[in-house]
């Protein structure tokens, strides 16, 4: 591969992840909850109970970003913290109400997975992610 297609390649790649962030966006219909902040929701659905130091290390982002997160879907009513024996940490857990939006994200993600993977170009999910977009602006 050539400089000038690794950038090519890479320049798609974040447009491709703007329009996908948009596309979430625009699907997601759950108050407070957007394509940057979601997996926040299904990683507690996976691993109910972790604190939030594991989730740090598991969504790879820094303890103020994870902390204003949590704290906000804490509000929402999507979570829900617990103490621990060590009372400097607690274990979060989704609520029933963020159990139900998890299942729901769940499947919207696999259609969405579906959707975009039965396209191996990169320009054609790019097309296929525009029309989805210009179909749900048009409603």
């Amino acid at each position: 591969m050539t400089q000038a297609n690794s950038f090519d390649l890479v320049q798609k790649i974040a447009i491709l992840n703007h329009e996908l962030t948009n596309y979430l966006n625009t699907l997601i219909d759950f108050p407070g909850i957007s394509a940057n902040n979601y997996f926040y929701l299904m990683k507690l659905y996976q691993e109910p109970g972790i604190t939030q130091s594991d989730f740090k290390a598991l969504v790879q982002l820094n303890q103020s970003t994870v902390t204003r997160a949590v704290n906000a879907l804490i509000k929402l009513g999507y979570i829900r913290q617990r103490p621990t024996k060590d009372r400097r940490s607690q274990k979060l857990f989704l609520t029933t109400s963020g159990q139900k939006v998890a299942e729901a994200l769940i499947e919207l993600l696999q259609r969405i997975n579906q959707d975009l993977l039965s396209t191996t170009n990169v320009d054609a999910r790019l097309m296929q992610i525009r029309l989805h977009l210009r179909q749900i602006q048009c409603r």
